[in-house]
C-alpha cells in the first residue's frame, strides 16, 4: 500500500500530489480522479442572443519553447461535453468528440494560427445551453490550464 503524501494547488489549477511508496514496490498505472473542479479559476461573463453564434473562448497558450496542445476537454455544469484530442495517434489529425445528446450538431471547436486562444462555437444558441462551461487543457509540458465561462442565453 503507498502512502499519499503531500499536495498543493497550482494558480492554474493543477493539483501535484506527491506519492510516498513503500519499499520494495513498483508503481505502474496508478490513477485516481478528482472529481470537483478547481475553485480559484475566475468566470468569464458571455451573453448570447438565443438562435445566434456563441463563441465560448479558452486560453490555450503555453510560455514553454516545444510545448503543445495533447487534450482540450470543455464541460458544461461539470460534464464532459467535446474534446480535441491530439494525443498518440491523433498527433497529426486531432480527435473531436462531442455529446450529441447536449449540442447535437451545432458545435465544432476551433484554434487560431498561432494556437494561443481556442473557442467553443455554439450555433444556434438555445435557452438550454445557458450555464458554466470549464475548458481544460493539458499540454505536453505545461501544467493543465483551465478557464471558466458563464454562458448566459438572452432573449426567447
Amino acid at each position: 500500500m503507498n502512502e499519499l503524501g503531500t499536495s498543493r494547488l497550482e494558480p492554474c489549477g493543477a493539483l501535484f500530489i506527491i506519492i510516498r511508496p513503500r519499499w520494495p514496490t513498483v508503481l505502474t498505472g496508478d490513477e485516481f480522479t478528482v472529481k470537483e473542479p478547481p475553485h480559484n479559476v475566475p468566470t468569464h461573463l458571455e451573453k448570447v442572443l438565443v438562435n445566434e453564434t456563441a463563441q465560448i473562448k479558452c486560453d490555450v497558450s503555453s510560455n514553454l519553447t516545444n510545448d503543445r496542445i495533447l487534450l482540450v476537454v470543455w464541460y458544461k455544469d461539470n460534464v464532459p461535453i467535446y474534446s480535441y484530442d491530439t494525443r498518440g495517434p491523433h498527433v497529426n489529425s486531432p480527435s473531436h468528440w462531442k455529446d450529441v445528446a447536449i449540442l447535437e450538431d451545432r458545435a465544432n471547436f476551433k484554434t487560431t494560427r498561432e494556437q494561443s486562444r481556442a473557442v467553443l462555437v455554439i450555433s444556434p444558441v438555445q435557452k438550454k445551453d445557458a450555464g458554466i462551461f470549464r475548458c481544460r487543457v493539458d499540454f505536453l509540458l505545461s501544467p493543465t490550464k483551465n478557464s471558466n465561462v458563464n454562458l448566459e442565453i438572452v432573449g426567447k
